[in-house]
C-alpha cells in the first residue's frame, strides 16, 4: 500500500514539474520552443526594397502553439535599421490585434540573435503569428523556391504602430508563397503571478466595521507584464467578505466576533496559479461614553422638564443601556428619547419641577455608567446653577444730534444704560438705518461710537439705531436710538487730469507741468494737494504746491539714462479736511541725446620708437555718455596732431593710438613729443575734445661702428712702432661712427692689451688717437702683437678694431736728439712700399725666368747631361738673434676691460708726458718721467659683458678677435 502511494505521489509530482502544463485545452510553452525558422542565417538570399512594410506571416511553423512569452528573437540582418518584431492575434479572418512589439536595431549585418529583457516579452497564445515593421528601409532577408509554400501578407506605406492596434489585412497583399524569411522566435513558459500579500495573510478588524469597507486591497506580483490576471475567492467559510475587483470588502454591518479564513487563487492566461491564505478576526468594540466627563450651566429658575445634555456613546453592535447612580438625591435622570424622537441615544435630563435654589445648592456632581454584554463604561457630569434676572434698558428709545464738522472717529454719540439684578456681563448688538451708518456699539459698555474721522460722504442726515442686551441667559430689546447729523460735508473732486503726459529730460530745474483743478461746492473749505510716486525714488523729481502745480525738482535734473523706470506714476490727492479725492497721472520720460565727454582734459602716453606700426598702450580716456548701450549709441574717435598727423593714426573704435608706417627718431627732425587733440563723436555729431601728450623714448639701435679701408678690410689696423719711440707718441688715430642721435650716439674708446703681463704699452684719447704710454726699449730686438680697440656708447653697445703692432729689430744705432718723421710711419705709405716692393720682386723673377729660358744652353735638354749642372754652395749659417721673452696673454673672458682715459689736454700729433720742450734731445731712453698718465680702472660689474650690446656682425667680429689674442 505504501508503494502504491508512493507511486501516485511521484506521478503527481512529475506532471507538476514536466515542461508542459495543460488546463481547459491551454498548452503551457515549454522552456525553449522555437517559432519560425531555427536557423534564419540560411536564408539570406534577396531582400525586398519596400519602405514603411509591416508583415505577418500566416503559416503553421510561424505559429505559436502554447501560451507563454517571447524569450528570443532571430533574424538574418540585410541593414542596419530599426524593426519592430510583432505577436499578431486574430479576432476573425482578415482582422487580427498586436499584441505586442519588441523594437531592436542590429548591430551588424547577417545573424542577428536578440534576448528580450523580462520587462519586455510580449505574452503569446496558441494561434498567434510572427511579425514584423520596419518604418524605413527592409531589413530581415528571404530566400525564394518552388518548395515553400508559405503564406506572407504585407502591407506598405504604414508609419507606426501601438499595441492594441486592430488591422485588417483584407487588402493586403499576398506576397509570393515561395519566400522563406529569415526569422524566428523562441517561447518560454513565462513567470508565475503571486499576490502581494504572500502564501500566508492575518487580519483583524472591528466588529462595528461598516458594509462596503476595503478591508484589503490585493495586487498581482509578475515579471511578464503584459499578462493578464484573474484572482478567485475558491474557498471561504462565511459570507461576510467577497472580492471585488482587488478590493476584499466587507458584505454586512456588525459582522460576528470570530476567525475566518479565504483562499484566494490568482491565475493568468497561461494558467500559472499561486494561492494565498487569508485569516481575518473580528473582534468587539468596547463601550465607551465620548463626552463626559463635561460641566453643564442651568438657570435656577428652570421648572419644567427639559433635557439638558446629550450623551454620545460608542457601541456598533452589542445591546446597551445607560443610567445614573444615586438618582434619588438629585433633580436629574438619565434616559432614552421618547418613542418617535430623533434617536435612541441617552441624555441627561432635568425632572419637572426640580425646585432649584441657588443660595442652597448651586452645583450637583452625576455620575452616568453605561453596559454592553462585555464591558462597563462610566463618566461625570457637573450642574452648575445659576441665579438670574433679565438686564433692564434705563434710557432707551432716545435720540442724539451729532455735528458733521466737529465730531471725528471714536467720538462718543450716546452711551446706552442697561441695569441687570444678578450684575451679569451684558452684550450689546447694533443695527442702523439705513444700513451702513457710520456708528457702532462697544459689546460690553453699550458706547454709541463714531467709526469715521467726520461725518462726510452720507447722504443721509438720520439713522435709526437699532440695540439689544444679552446678559447671557436672556436678550431684551431691541431698543430704538435715532440719531440726526448737522453740518453734512460736500467732498471735494479732481476735475482735469489726464491719463498721461509726456515730459523730456533735463528739463530746467522748477518748471511747471501742470495747475490741478478742484470742484467743491463748499468754497470755504481749504484744498490741501498731496502727491505720492510710484517708484518712490521719483518724489525726488517732482513735486505740488498747495495750489495744485506739478513742479519739476529744484536740485535734481532728470536724466533719462539714471531714472529706472521713466514711467512714473503720481496719484494726487485733494483734502478738503473732511473728504478727499485721488486720481492717478503717468508721467512719461523721453529721451534726449547727450554729448559724450571725456572724464579729464589732458591724457599723456608713451612708447619707444620703432620701424613698424606699433601701437601705444590703450589710454584710459572713461568716455561718459550715458546713451551709450541704452540707445543704441556708439563713439567713433579721431586725431588732430597737427602737422605731425601724418605720423599717427588712431583706432574710431578704442582710440588707441599708433605709428602710422613706424617712427625712426634717428631721422633728422623727427619730434620726440607730439601734442594732439583727440576728439569723440556719437550717432548723431555730438562731441568733445581732450588734449593728449604723446612721448616717443630714443632706444639705442646701433653699434659704433669702426671704418673699413682698403688696408684694413678686416678693420686691423696694421702699424710699426720702434722700439726707440717716446712715450706719447701717437701711432694711430681711428674714429669710430654711431648713427644714434641721441645720448646713444655717445661713445667713448678704450683698449684691450692682453701682452707683456701687466703693464700697458698704449693709451687712447677721446678721438680715437693711440699713443705709446710704456718703454718700448725691451723690444729691441722686435715684436708683434695685436692691440683690441673697443668703442662703447652709453647704452653699453660695443664695437670693436684691432691695431697689428710690429715693433722691427733696429739694424743701426744712432742716438739723435731729434726724431725726424720717417716715411713708414704713414700707414698709406707703409702700405704703397709693400705693394711697390711686391710688384718689383715679381717684375724681377718674370724677366729672371724670360732670360733664363731664352738664353739656356740646348745641351742641357740631353739625357743625363751633367754639363749645365752646378755645384751646390754651402750656405753660411745666420747669425741669430737673441730670443725675446714670450709675451704674455691674458684669456679674454678674465682680462678688465679700461674705461676710456681723460687727459687734461688733447694732443693733435704727439702727447709730451714728461712736460719737457719737445726741442730738447733725449739723451737716453730711460729718461725719469717727471708726470704720469693717471685713468681710471673699467670696471666689468658697472658696463657688464660687452658683447651683451654687440650687434651680430660686432659680436662676431669681437669674439673671433678675442680668440686670436
Amino acid at each position: 500500500m505504501d508503494f502504491i502511494n508512493f507511486v501516485v505521489l511521484f506521478i503527481v509530482l512529475v506532471n507538476k514539474f514536466t515542461k508542459v502544463l495543460t488546463y481547459d485545452h491551454v498548452t503551457t510553452c515549454a522552456v525553449s520552443s522555437t517559432i519560425g525558422e531555427s536557423v534564419p542565417y540560411d536564408f539570406t538570399d534577396e531582400l525586398d526594397i519596400s519602405t514603411g512594410a509591416v508583415y505577418m506571416i500566416e503559416d503553421e511553423n510561424f505559429q505559436v502553439k502554447c501560451c507563454g512569452v517571447i524569450s528570443y528573437w532571430e533574424i538574418n540582418a540585410r541593414s542596419l535599421a530599426t524593426i519592430y518584431l510583432q505577436i499578431w492575434r486574430r479576432l476573425s479572418s482578415n482582422s487580427y490585434e498586436l499584441v505586442g512589439f519588441n523594437t531592436v536595431t542590429p548591430p551588424d549585418v547577417g545573424h542577428f540573435k536578440y534576448s528580450v529583457p523580462i520587462s519586455e516579452r510580449i505574452s503569446v497564445k496558441h494561434g498567434d503569428y510572427i511579425g514584423w515593421f520596419t518604418a524605413g528601409s527592409e531589413v530581415i532577408s528571404y530566400n525564394e523556391h518552388s518548395s515553400y509554400p508559405i503564406m506572407n501578407r504585407k502591407f506598405t506605406g504604414q508609419t507606426s504602430f501601438t499595441v492594441g492596434d486592430i488591422l485588417d489585412w483584407t487588402t493586403s497583399r499576398n506576397t509570393d508563397t515561395n519566400r522563406q524569411y529569415a526569422i524566428g522566435a523562441q517561447t518560454a513558459s513565462g513567470d508565475t503571478p503571486t499576490l502581494n500579500i504572500g502564501t500566508n495573510y492575518e487580519m483583524t478588524i472591528d466588529e462595528s466595521t461598516a458594509v462596503g469597507t476595503a478591508i484589503l486591497t490585493l495586487s498581482v506580483v509578475d515579471d511578464d507584464v503584459s499578462d493578464i490576471h484573474t484572482i478567485n475567492v475558491f474557498s471561504t467559510e462565511n459570507g461576510y467578505f467577497e472580492l471585488n475587483s482587488l478590493a476584499l470588502e466587507t458584505l454586512q454591518d456588525e459582522i460576528p466576533e470570530a476567525t475566518y479564513i479565504m483562499e484566494l487563487e490568482v491565475i493568468d492566461e497561461c494558467y500559472h496559479t499561486s494561492t494565498s491564505t487569508v485569516t481575518i478576526t473580528v473582534q468587539n468594540t468596547a463601550i465607551t461614553i465620548d463626552n463626559l466627563p463635561h460641566t453643564i450651566t442651568i438657570r435656577e429658575d428652570l421648572y419644567i422638564e427639559e433635557k439638558i445634555y446629550d450623551l454620545i456613546v460608542t457601541e456598533a453592535t452589542d445591546i446597551w443601556y445607560c443610567d445614573m447612580l444615586d438618582i434619588n438625591d438629585t433633580p436629574f435622570l438619565t434616559r432614552q428619547e421618547e418613542a418617535g424622537g430623533p434617536s435612541t441615544d441617552y441624555a441627561i435630563y432635568l425632572n419637572p419641577w426640580p425646585q432649584l435654589d441657588y443660595d442652597s445648592n448651586n452645583k450637583y456632581l452625576l455620575t452616568v455608567k453605561c453596559y454592553d454584554d462585555h464591558a462597563t463604561a462610566s463618566g461625570t457630569a457637573t450642574i452648575s446653577i445659576l441665579k438670574n434676572t433679565d438686564p433692564v434698558f434705563n434710557n432707551l428709545d432716545n435720540s442724539v444730534t451729532v455735528d458733521a464738522l466737529t465730531q471725528v472717529n471714536s467720538d462718543i454719540v450716546f452711551t446706552v444704560d442697561v441695569t441687570d439684578d444678578e450684575d451679569d456681563q451684558i452684550i450689546f448688538t447694533m443695527t442702523t438705518s439705513p444700513a451702513g451708518g457710520p456708528f457702532d456699539i462697544l459689546d460690553y459698555s453699550g458706547k454709541v461710537v463714531l467709526t469715521e474721522n467726520v461725518l462726510r460722504h452720507h447722504n443721509s442726515s438720520t439713522y435709526d439705531l437699532s440695540i439689544t442686551a444679552d446678559d447671557g441667559y436672556n436678550t431684551i430689546g431691541p431698543r430704538t436710538l435715532t440719531v440726526n447729523i448737522n453740518d453734512i460735508n460736500d467732498k471735494p473732486v479732481l476735475s482735469n487730469l489726464p491719463e498721461n503726459m509726456n515730459l523730456l529730460e533735463n528739463a530746467a530745474l522748477s518748471t511747471s507741468l501742470f495747475t490741478v483743478s478742484v470742484d467743491d461746492l463748499d468754497a470755504s473749505d481749504p484744498r490741501i494737494f498731496t502727491a505720492t510716486f510710484a517708484p518712490r525714488e521719483a518724489a525726488k523729481y517732482f513735486s505740488i504746491d498747495s495750489d495744485g502745480v506739478i513742479w519739476t525738482s529744484a536740485v535734481h535734473n532728470i536724466d533719462y539714462d539714471y531714472i529706472e523706470d521713466t514711467s512714473i506714476r503720481v496719484w494726487v490727492m485733494v483734502t478738503d479736511g473732511k473728504e478727499h479725492d485721488e486720481q492717478d497721472l503717468m508721467i512719461i520720460i523721453k529721451n534726449q541725446n547727450e554729448a559724450p565727454s571725456f572724464s579729464q582734459t589732458y591724457y599723456s602716453i608713451s612708447r619707444d620708437e620703432s620701424n613698424e606700426s606699433l601701437s601705444f598702450p590703450l589710454t584710459r580716456y572713461h568716455t561718459y555718455d550715458p546713451d551709450v548701450g541704452r540707445d543704441g549709441d556708439i563713439h567713433e574717435y579721431s586725431i588732430d596732431c597737427g602737422t605731425n598727423t601724418s605720423r599717427l593714426s588712431i583706432n574710431n573704435n578704442t582710440g588707441q593710438i599708433s605709428f602710422r608706417d613706424g617712427y625712426d627718431l634717428d631721422i633728422e627732425g623727427t619730434p620726440t613729443d607730439i601734442s594732439c587733440i583727440v576728439n569723440v563723436t556719437d550717432i548723431d555729431g555730438l562731441s568733445d575734445t581732450c588734449e593728449i601728450a604723446v612721448n616717443i623714448r630714443y632706444v639705442n639701435e646701433y653699434t659704433p661702428f669702426f671704418p673699413y679701408s682698403p688696408w684694413a678690410p678686416l678693420r686691423e689696423y696694421p702699424v710699426t712702432v720702434y722700439s726707440y719711440d717716446i712715450i706719447g707718441t701717437i701711432i694711430i688715430t681711428i674714429t669710430a661712427t654711431d648713427s644714434d642721435l641721441t645720448e646713444h650716439g655717445t661713445f667713448y674708446y678704450s683698449l684691450v692689451q692682453t701682452f707683456n703681463g701687466s703693464a700697458e704699452l698704449f693709451g687712447v684719447l677721446n678721438n680715437g688717437s693711440v699713443y705709446i704710454k710704456s718703454d718700448f726699449s725691451i723690444y729691441d730686438n722686435g715684436a708683434t702683437f695685436d692691440v683690441l680697440m673697443l668703442a662703447t656708447d652709453t647704452g653699453g653697445l660695443i664695437g670693436t678694431a684691432t691695431i697689428q703692432v710690429t715693433i722691427p729689430a733696429p739694424t743701426t744705432t744712432t742716438t739723435t736728439t731729434e726724431t725726424p718723421e720717417r716715411y713708414t710711419e704713414d700707414i698709406v705709405n707703409t702700405s704703397l712700399l709693400s705693394f711697390g716692393v711686391v710688384g718689383g720682386i715679381a717684375v724681377v723673377l718674370l724677366i729672371g725666368y724670360l732670360l733664363f729660358s731664352y738664353f739656356k744652353l740646348p745641351t742641357c735638354n740631353r739625357p743625363k747631361c751633367n754639363c749645365c749642372k752646378r755645384k751646390p754652395k754651402r750656405p753660411k749659417p745666420k747669425a741669430k738673434p737673441p730670443p725675446l721673452p714670450p709675451p704674455v696673454y691674458t684669456p679674454m673672458e678674465a682680462m678688465p676691460l679700461p674705461r676710456a682715459i681723460q687727459l687734461e689736454e688733447p694732443a693733435e700729433e704727439r702727447v709730451f708726458i714728461t712736460g719737457k720742450d719737445p726741442s730738447t734731445k733725449l739723451k737716453n731712453r730711460n729718461n725719469s718721467r717727471d708726470e704720469r698718465i693717471y685713468e681710471q680702472t673699467y670696471s666689468t660689474s658697472q658696463a657688464g659683458d660687452p658683447n651683451k650690446w654687440m650687434s651680430t656682425v660686432d659680436k662676431k667680429e669681437n669674439i673671433n678677435q678675442s680668440e686670436h689674442l
